[in-house]
């Protein structure tokens, strides 16, 4: 996976570019080749709130591109949130990939939703 990080507004550590790392890698559990990733963090100083962090991402795989985006007080609670659009967005497009090929199982969910009281036998 290419993984690129930019940063405005605060020095990236060796310990943050880490974890953005770690919990991006989290991503290849879905068996989709990820062909690239780009994170944009930002941090902006309010006068009441104190810091805020947004992180915005661009995940690229196979004929399609994902976009994420999520802010708060910490860039651990900023970057889980954003992990967790990507993953279920992820698991959505496998998910689809899947039936693509298989227009028994596409029919089988249309009936079940139309008619929830059918068993996978009767479809």
């Amino acid at each position: 996976m290419n993984l690129s990080i930019s940063h405005h507004g605060f020095d990236l550590t060796q310990d943050v570019k880490l974890l953005v790392e770690k919990k991006f890698v989290r991503l290849e559990k879905h068996a989709v080749p990820i062909l690239g990733v780009h994170a944009d963090i930002d941090r902006d100083q309010h006068h009441r709130q104190g810091d805020i962090f947004h992180l915005r991402a661009t995940i690229e795989v196979p004929h399609e591109t994902f976009h994420g985006d999520a802010q708060g007080e910490s860039i651990e609670a900023v970057l889980y949130r954003l992990i967790d659009q990507a993953d279920h967005q992820i698991s959505h497009y496998r998910e689809i990939q899947k039936e693509r090929g298989r227009p028994k199982a596409q029919i089988r969910r249309v009936m079940k939703s139309i008619f929830p009281w059918l068993g996978k036998e009767d479809c």
